[in-house]
Protein backbone atom coordinates (compact mmCIF):
# COMPACT_ATOMS: atom_id res chain seq x y z
CA UNK A 1 0.00 0.00 0.00
CA UNK A 2 1.52 3.29 -0.62
CA UNK A 3 0.57 5.43 1.95
CA UNK A 4 0.93 9.50 2.25
CA UNK A 5 1.46 10.66 5.90
CA UNK A 6 0.51 14.26 5.68
CA UNK A 7 0.71 16.84 8.45
CA UNK A 8 -1.06 20.15 7.74
CA UNK A 9 0.31 21.96 10.68
CA UNK A 10 2.38 24.98 10.05
CA UNK A 11 5.33 24.80 13.06
CA UNK A 12 5.03 20.86 13.92
CA UNK A 13 8.46 20.01 12.27
CA UNK A 14 9.07 15.67 11.73
CA UNK A 15 12.78 16.00 13.62
CA UNK A 16 11.68 17.43 16.70
CA UNK A 17 12.75 15.96 19.48
CA UNK A 18 9.47 15.99 21.56
CA UNK A 19 6.35 14.04 22.14
CA UNK A 20 4.74 15.23 19.08
CA UNK A 21 7.64 14.65 16.58
CA UNK A 22 8.30 10.82 18.12
CA UNK A 23 4.39 10.24 17.56
CA UNK A 24 4.86 11.02 14.08
CA UNK A 25 7.76 9.09 13.52
CA UNK A 26 6.90 6.68 15.30
CA UNK A 27 3.97 6.36 13.04
CA UNK A 28 5.87 6.41 9.49
CA UNK A 29 8.72 4.16 11.06
CA UNK A 30 5.68 1.74 11.57
CA UNK A 31 3.86 1.88 8.25
CA UNK A 32 7.27 1.43 6.61
CA UNK A 33 8.14 -1.81 8.61
CA UNK A 34 4.89 -2.57 7.88
CA UNK A 35 6.42 -2.93 4.36
CA UNK A 36 3.95 0.02 3.03
CA UNK A 37 5.52 3.03 0.81
CA UNK A 38 5.14 6.33 3.09
CA UNK A 39 5.51 9.44 1.05
CA UNK A 40 5.93 12.40 4.05
CA UNK A 41 4.32 15.94 3.52
CA UNK A 42 4.58 17.68 7.33
CA UNK A 43 4.35 21.11 6.48
CA UNK A 44 5.85 22.33 9.55
CA UNK A 45 9.86 23.37 9.54
CA UNK A 46 12.16 24.06 12.93
CA UNK A 47 11.09 27.62 14.23
CA UNK A 48 13.10 30.07 13.02
CA UNK A 49 13.11 31.40 16.71
CA UNK A 50 16.13 28.78 17.71
CA UNK A 51 18.12 30.71 15.45
CA UNK A 52 19.91 33.59 17.99
CA UNK A 53 19.47 36.67 16.57
CA UNK A 54 16.85 36.81 14.90
CA UNK A 55 15.07 40.33 14.82
CA UNK A 56 11.63 38.99 12.81
CA UNK A 57 11.06 36.84 16.19
CA UNK A 58 12.04 39.93 18.62
CA UNK A 59 9.63 42.36 16.78
CA UNK A 60 6.99 40.08 17.45
CA UNK A 61 7.41 39.35 20.93
CA UNK A 62 7.24 43.06 21.01
CA UNK A 63 4.22 43.12 19.29
CA UNK A 64 2.56 40.68 21.28
CA UNK A 65 2.85 42.91 24.65
CA UNK A 66 0.91 45.76 23.21
CA UNK A 67 -1.67 43.84 21.04
CA UNK A 68 -4.74 42.12 23.34
CA UNK A 69 -4.47 38.74 23.81
CA UNK A 70 -7.87 37.79 21.95
CA UNK A 71 -6.85 40.03 19.24
CA UNK A 72 -3.47 38.70 19.07
CA UNK A 73 -4.92 35.06 18.89
CA UNK A 74 -8.02 35.96 16.35
CA UNK A 75 -4.84 37.29 14.06
CA UNK A 76 -2.89 33.89 14.26
CA UNK A 77 -5.62 31.81 13.77
CA UNK A 78 -5.98 33.56 10.48
CA UNK A 79 -2.56 32.82 9.69
CA UNK A 80 -3.29 29.36 10.01
CA UNK A 81 -5.91 29.61 8.00
CA UNK A 82 -4.13 31.34 4.65
CA UNK A 83 -1.55 28.43 5.94
CA UNK A 84 -3.81 25.54 5.61
CA UNK A 85 -4.78 26.87 1.77
CA UNK A 86 -1.14 26.93 1.36
CA UNK A 87 -1.18 23.22 3.01
CA UNK A 88 -3.73 21.95 0.91
CA UNK A 89 -2.27 22.59 -2.83
CA UNK A 90 0.99 20.81 -1.93
CA UNK A 91 -1.59 18.33 -0.38
CA UNK A 92 -2.88 17.91 -3.63
CA UNK A 93 0.15 18.06 -5.92
CA UNK A 94 1.47 15.24 -3.44
CA UNK A 95 -1.26 13.17 -4.41
CA UNK A 96 -1.19 13.55 -7.78
CA UNK A 97 2.33 12.61 -8.02
CA UNK A 98 2.51 10.15 -5.20
CA UNK A 99 -0.45 8.44 -6.05
CA UNK A 100 -1.26 7.18 -2.65
CA UNK A 101 -4.13 4.23 -1.58
CA UNK A 102 -4.38 6.07 1.56
CA UNK A 103 -3.87 9.18 3.13
CA UNK A 104 -2.78 10.07 6.71
CA UNK A 105 -3.01 12.81 8.36
CA UNK A 106 -2.13 14.28 11.75
CA UNK A 107 -5.16 17.06 12.58
CA UNK A 108 -4.26 20.36 13.45
CA UNK A 109 -6.38 23.32 14.77
CA UNK A 110 -7.79 25.99 11.87
CA UNK A 111 -7.02 23.08 9.23
CA UNK A 112 -9.06 21.00 6.94
CA UNK A 113 -8.09 22.16 3.44
CA UNK A 114 -7.57 17.99 2.69
CA UNK A 115 -11.27 17.85 2.66
CA UNK A 116 -12.19 19.60 -0.09
CA UNK A 117 -9.03 18.18 -2.12
CA UNK A 118 -9.92 14.48 -1.31
CA UNK A 119 -13.02 14.97 -2.27
CA UNK A 120 -11.69 15.01 -6.01
CA UNK A 121 -10.05 11.41 -5.00
CA UNK A 122 -11.14 7.65 -4.27
CA UNK A 123 -8.21 7.84 -1.56
CA UNK A 124 -9.15 6.44 2.19
CA UNK A 125 -8.75 9.25 4.62
CA UNK A 126 -7.75 8.74 7.69
CA UNK A 127 -7.20 11.26 10.66
CA UNK A 128 -5.73 11.07 13.73
CA UNK A 129 -6.22 13.77 16.62
CA UNK A 130 -4.68 14.52 19.89
CA UNK A 131 -5.97 16.91 21.84
CA UNK A 132 -9.66 19.00 21.90
CA UNK A 133 -8.18 21.86 19.69
CA UNK A 134 -10.35 24.15 20.95
CA UNK A 135 -10.07 23.91 24.65
CA UNK A 136 -6.21 23.86 24.73
CA UNK A 137 -6.37 27.52 22.54
CA UNK A 138 -7.77 28.62 25.85
CA UNK A 139 -6.06 26.64 28.39
CA UNK A 140 -2.45 27.70 26.98
CA UNK A 141 -3.01 30.84 25.98
CA UNK A 142 -5.72 32.11 28.50
CA UNK A 143 -7.73 33.67 25.70
CA UNK A 144 -10.51 32.99 23.06
CA UNK A 145 -10.74 34.48 19.36
CA UNK A 146 -12.97 36.18 17.58
CA UNK A 147 -13.34 33.28 14.93
CA UNK A 148 -13.33 30.65 16.78
CA UNK A 149 -16.45 29.32 15.84
CA UNK A 150 -15.08 28.87 12.28
CA UNK A 151 -12.07 26.82 13.95
CA UNK A 152 -15.23 24.51 15.33
CA UNK A 153 -17.06 24.11 11.81
CA UNK A 154 -13.50 23.35 10.37
CA UNK A 155 -12.97 20.78 12.62
CA UNK A 156 -16.36 19.41 12.12
CA UNK A 157 -15.94 18.79 8.83
CA UNK A 158 -12.89 17.31 8.75
CA UNK A 159 -13.21 14.53 11.62
CA UNK A 160 -16.95 14.02 9.90
CA UNK A 161 -15.49 13.34 6.34
CA UNK A 162 -12.94 10.89 7.20
CA UNK A 163 -13.22 7.64 6.92
CA UNK A 164 -11.73 6.49 10.26
CA UNK A 165 -10.76 9.25 13.04
CA UNK A 166 -8.29 7.97 15.45
CA UNK A 167 -8.42 9.50 18.82
CA UNK A 168 -5.09 8.69 21.16
CA UNK A 169 -7.99 8.41 24.76
CA UNK A 170 -11.19 7.12 25.54
CA UNK A 171 -11.97 10.13 26.85
CA UNK A 172 -11.03 12.31 23.63
CA UNK A 173 -12.91 9.83 21.88
CA UNK A 174 -16.63 10.71 23.85
CA UNK A 175 -15.66 14.29 23.76
CA UNK A 176 -15.17 14.24 20.03
CA UNK A 177 -18.09 12.36 19.36
CA UNK A 178 -20.63 14.69 21.57
CA UNK A 179 -18.71 18.11 20.06
CA UNK A 180 -19.05 17.56 16.81
CA UNK A 181 -21.52 14.50 16.22
CA UNK A 182 -19.10 12.37 15.33
CA UNK A 183 -20.37 8.82 14.59
CA UNK A 184 -18.99 6.25 17.24
CA UNK A 185 -18.67 3.62 14.36
CA UNK A 186 -15.79 5.88 12.76
CA UNK A 187 -13.54 5.85 15.73
CA UNK A 188 -10.53 4.46 17.43
CA UNK A 189 -8.89 4.93 20.32
CA UNK A 190 -5.03 4.01 19.27
CA UNK A 191 -3.16 5.23 22.54
CA UNK A 192 0.72 6.52 22.34
CA UNK A 193 3.14 3.85 21.99
CA UNK A 194 7.16 3.56 21.86
CA UNK A 195 10.09 2.52 19.38
CA UNK A 196 11.87 -0.42 20.65
CA UNK A 197 15.24 0.63 18.96
CA UNK A 198 15.61 3.61 21.34
CA UNK A 199 15.57 1.68 24.46
CA UNK A 200 19.70 2.24 25.25
CA UNK A 201 20.36 0.89 28.61
CA UNK A 202 24.56 1.81 29.56
CA UNK A 203 25.47 0.14 32.86
CA UNK A 204 28.03 2.32 33.56
CA UNK A 205 26.74 5.24 32.94
CA UNK A 206 23.50 4.43 35.52
CA UNK A 207 26.84 3.59 37.56
CA UNK A 208 27.60 7.61 36.90
CA UNK A 209 23.61 8.91 37.81
CA UNK A 210 23.49 7.20 41.21
CA UNK A 211 26.92 8.44 42.13
CA UNK A 212 26.35 11.80 40.98
CA UNK A 213 22.60 12.14 42.92
CA UNK A 214 23.60 9.73 45.40
CA UNK A 215 21.34 7.40 44.94
CA UNK A 216 22.76 4.00 45.71
CA UNK A 217 21.38 3.48 48.74
CA UNK A 218 17.70 5.28 48.69
CA UNK A 219 14.57 4.32 47.05
CA UNK A 220 14.34 6.84 43.71
CA UNK A 221 10.91 8.48 42.97
CA UNK A 222 11.65 9.34 39.34
CA UNK A 223 9.82 11.85 36.79
CA UNK A 224 10.98 12.65 32.82
CA UNK A 225 9.77 15.05 30.95
CA UNK A 226 9.04 18.79 30.58
CA UNK A 227 7.59 20.13 33.15
CA UNK A 228 4.25 22.09 33.19
CA UNK A 229 1.89 22.40 36.16
CA UNK A 230 -0.22 20.27 35.12
CA UNK A 231 1.86 17.26 35.15
CA UNK A 232 1.62 18.00 39.23
CA UNK A 233 5.36 17.29 39.92
CA UNK A 234 4.73 19.48 43.18
CA UNK A 235 2.39 16.74 44.28
CA UNK A 236 5.26 14.77 44.12
CA UNK A 237 7.58 16.53 46.29
CA UNK A 238 5.44 17.63 48.47
CA UNK A 239 3.94 13.93 48.67
CA UNK A 240 7.83 12.28 50.07
CA UNK A 241 8.12 15.42 52.63
CA UNK A 242 5.06 14.03 54.57
CA UNK A 243 6.61 10.73 54.17
CA UNK A 244 8.01 8.68 57.59
CA UNK A 245 11.34 7.62 55.76
CA UNK A 246 14.42 9.52 54.67
CA UNK A 247 15.79 6.94 52.79
CA UNK A 248 13.84 7.98 50.15
CA UNK A 249 14.75 11.05 46.90
CA UNK A 250 13.41 12.03 43.92
CA UNK A 251 15.14 12.30 40.60
CA UNK A 252 13.43 15.10 38.11
CA UNK A 253 14.72 14.28 34.57
CA UNK A 254 13.45 17.54 32.14
CA UNK A 255 13.50 21.08 32.13
CA UNK A 256 10.69 23.57 32.49
CA UNK A 257 10.49 27.37 33.70
CA UNK A 258 8.52 25.95 36.52
CA UNK A 259 11.85 24.34 37.89
CA UNK A 260 13.04 27.75 40.47
CA UNK A 261 9.35 27.45 42.22
CA UNK A 262 9.83 23.27 42.17
CA UNK A 263 13.31 24.22 44.04
CA UNK A 264 11.78 26.57 46.50
CA UNK A 265 9.51 24.05 47.33
CA UNK A 266 11.73 21.58 47.94
CA UNK A 267 13.86 23.59 50.15
CA UNK A 268 10.73 25.16 52.09
CA UNK A 269 9.76 22.05 52.38
CA UNK A 270 12.84 20.67 54.37
CA UNK A 271 14.12 17.93 51.98
CA UNK A 272 16.10 19.86 48.68
CA UNK A 273 18.93 17.65 49.40
CA UNK A 274 17.01 14.57 48.51
CA UNK A 275 15.39 16.45 45.49
CA UNK A 276 17.77 16.19 42.49
CA UNK A 277 17.03 17.64 39.19
CA UNK A 278 19.10 17.10 35.68
CA UNK A 279 17.32 19.30 33.64
CA UNK A 280 17.31 18.62 29.85
CA UNK A 281 19.17 15.49 29.02
CA UNK A 282 19.77 14.06 25.58
CA UNK A 283 17.33 11.42 24.53
CA UNK A 284 19.60 8.57 23.99
CA UNK A 285 20.58 8.88 27.70
CA UNK A 286 16.65 8.99 29.06
CA UNK A 287 16.69 5.39 29.69
CA UNK A 288 19.44 5.20 31.64
CA UNK A 289 17.80 7.97 34.47
CA UNK A 290 14.83 5.55 34.11
CA UNK A 291 16.88 2.74 35.31
CA UNK A 292 18.55 4.91 37.91
CA UNK A 293 14.69 5.36 39.25
CA UNK A 294 12.90 2.84 41.39
CA UNK A 295 9.14 4.15 41.22
CA UNK A 296 7.98 5.85 38.07
CA UNK A 297 5.73 8.49 38.55
CA UNK A 298 2.81 10.24 36.73
CA UNK A 299 1.60 12.78 39.77
CA UNK A 300 -0.90 13.86 36.60
CA UNK A 301 -1.84 14.82 33.75
CA UNK A 302 -4.72 16.56 30.98
CA UNK A 303 -8.02 14.35 30.71
CA UNK A 304 -7.64 14.03 27.22
CA UNK A 305 -3.41 13.19 27.02
CA UNK A 306 -1.75 9.78 26.36
CA UNK A 307 1.31 10.70 28.00
CA UNK A 308 4.07 9.06 26.12
CA UNK A 309 6.18 8.88 29.29
CA UNK A 310 3.92 5.77 30.37
CA UNK A 311 5.09 3.81 27.80
CA UNK A 312 8.73 4.60 28.09
CA UNK A 313 8.64 4.06 31.80
CA UNK A 314 7.02 0.48 31.17
CA UNK A 315 9.83 -0.86 29.30
CA UNK A 316 12.25 -0.46 32.15
CA UNK A 317 9.58 -2.89 34.34
CA UNK A 318 9.78 -0.93 37.47
CA UNK A 319 7.17 0.19 39.63
CA UNK A 320 4.82 2.85 37.72
CA UNK A 321 2.45 5.15 39.86
CA UNK A 322 0.07 6.91 37.88
CA UNK A 323 -3.05 9.58 38.50
CA UNK A 324 -6.11 7.13 37.25
CA UNK A 325 -7.24 9.66 33.90
CA UNK A 326 -8.84 7.81 30.52
CA UNK A 327 -4.91 8.16 29.20
CA UNK A 328 -3.20 5.82 31.66
CA UNK A 329 -6.17 3.19 32.14
CA UNK A 330 -6.86 2.72 28.95
CA UNK A 331 -3.75 1.14 28.93
CA UNK A 332 -2.56 0.29 32.50
CA UNK A 333 -4.72 -1.11 35.32
CA UNK A 334 -4.16 -2.01 39.33
CA UNK A 335 -3.00 -4.97 37.92
CA UNK A 336 -0.09 -3.51 36.52
CA UNK A 337 1.11 -0.95 38.43
CA UNK A 338 -0.73 1.47 40.88
CA UNK A 339 -3.17 3.97 39.95
CA UNK A 340 -4.48 6.58 42.54
CA UNK A 341 -7.20 9.23 42.33
CA UNK A 342 -6.88 12.72 41.43
CA UNK A 343 -6.34 13.58 44.58
CA UNK A 344 -3.61 14.33 47.25
CA UNK A 345 -5.13 11.57 50.11
CA UNK A 346 -5.43 9.23 47.32
CA UNK A 347 -1.55 10.10 45.93
CA UNK A 348 -0.21 9.76 49.74
CA UNK A 349 -1.63 5.93 49.37
CA UNK A 350 -0.07 5.07 46.07
CA UNK A 351 3.20 6.65 47.52
CA UNK A 352 3.13 4.28 50.69
CA UNK A 353 2.20 1.36 48.46
CA UNK A 354 4.71 1.73 46.37
CA UNK A 355 7.21 1.64 48.67
CA UNK A 356 5.95 -1.02 50.73
CA UNK A 357 4.47 -3.67 48.58
CA UNK A 358 7.65 -3.93 46.24
CA UNK A 359 7.75 -7.58 45.55
CA UNK A 360 4.14 -7.78 44.58
CA UNK A 361 4.78 -4.56 42.62
CA UNK A 362 7.45 -5.91 40.66
CA UNK A 363 5.64 -8.59 39.37
CA UNK A 364 2.96 -6.57 37.89
CA UNK A 365 5.65 -3.90 36.26
CA UNK A 366 7.12 -7.10 35.14
CA UNK A 367 3.34 -7.96 33.09
CA UNK A 368 2.85 -4.36 32.26
CA UNK A 369 6.49 -3.99 30.25
CA UNK A 370 5.87 -7.62 28.39
CA UNK A 371 2.17 -5.81 27.50
CA UNK A 372 3.65 -2.59 26.12
CA UNK A 373 6.30 -4.50 24.40
CA UNK A 374 3.90 -6.66 22.40
CA UNK A 375 1.13 -4.64 22.03
CA UNK A 376 2.15 -0.87 22.27
CA UNK A 377 5.32 -0.50 19.91
CA UNK A 378 4.72 2.34 17.06
CA UNK A 379 4.81 -0.77 15.16
CA UNK A 380 1.79 -2.77 16.84
CA UNK A 381 0.16 0.89 16.33
CA UNK A 382 0.52 0.76 12.60
CA UNK A 383 -0.51 -2.55 12.23
CA UNK A 384 -3.69 -1.32 14.60
CA UNK A 385 -4.73 0.95 12.04
CA UNK A 386 -4.01 -1.02 8.82
CA UNK A 387 -6.46 -3.64 10.54
CA UNK A 388 -8.58 -1.26 11.08
CA UNK A 389 -8.59 0.36 7.75
CA UNK A 390 -9.46 -3.20 5.68
CA UNK A 391 -12.50 -3.61 7.96
CA UNK A 392 -13.44 -0.58 5.97
CA UNK A 393 -13.43 -1.85 2.73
Amino acid sequence: MKILFYSPHPTLYLEASTGYGSHMRGMINGFQEEGHKVEILVMGKAPSYLVKNDSSFNLKSIAKLFIPKILWRTLKEIQQIRFDKHAAKELQFTIESFQPDLVYERSAWMSNGSVKVLSYFNIKHIVEINAPFEEEVKAFEKTSSLIGLIGKNKLRSLLQSADLVLPVTSSLQTYLIERYALSASKCAVVPNAIEKNEIQINESRIEEINKKYNLSEVTVFGFVGSIFPYHGVDRLIKGVSTLDYTDVAILIVGDGYLIPELKKLANDLGISSRVHFTGSVPKEDIYNYISAMDILTLPNTKWYCSPVKLFAYAAIGKTILAVNEPGISDVMSNEEGVLFEDNDIAFQEGLLASITAVDELQIKARKFQQKVLEKHTWRANAQNVLQQIKSLQ
